[in-house]
This record gives C-alpha cells, sequence and structure tokens, in this order.
C-alpha cells in the first residue's frame, strides 16, 4: 500500500510508480531507472545544481532530456 497519490506508468518501455505532483515544474527520474533503459534510449544529459531536495540540499541533477512516458493510455 502506498502512501500518496501514485500513477502507475511507463518510461522508454521500463514500468515503474509516478509520484503525482500537481505543483511540480519537472519530472525526476532516478539514475537506477536511467540505467534500466536500453543503451540507444538513453539520451546524452548535462549536468547541472540547480535543483533542490525537500531538505534544501542540492540534488545531483541532469536535465535537457527528452523521454517517452506512458501513463495509463497517454502517451507522451
Amino acid at each position: 500500500m502506498y502512501d500518496g497519490v501514485y500513477v502507475i506508468g511507463e518510461v522508454e518501455g521500463i514500468p515503474l510508480v509516478f509520484t503525482a505532483d500537481t505543483r511540480a515544474s519537472r519530472t525526476v527520474l532516478s539514475k537506477a531507472i536511467f540505467d534500466k533503459l536500453k543503451v540507444e534510449n538513453r539520451p546524452k544529459l548535462m549536468k547541472s545544481a540547480c535543483l533542490k531536495g525537500s531538505n534544501g540540499q542540492p540534488l545531483n541533477e541532469f536535465r535537457n532530456a527528452r523521454f517517452k512516458i506512458k501513463l495509463g493510455n497517454l502517451h507522451i
């Protein structure tokens, strides 16, 4: 059982559970999930340090990536 609002979906065909956050300005994909993607589906990522976690500490963020996302019948 989950404690929050979650959506079952896929990123580049990898099934996962998304945290539903309607106020989020970004979608964050963990390195563990990124590493599961087929090499040919992995975009080149640029390192950044502008995203902060809930504790205020900077996250080791990568950005400017586009992925195929599926949420139910919605394909983005």
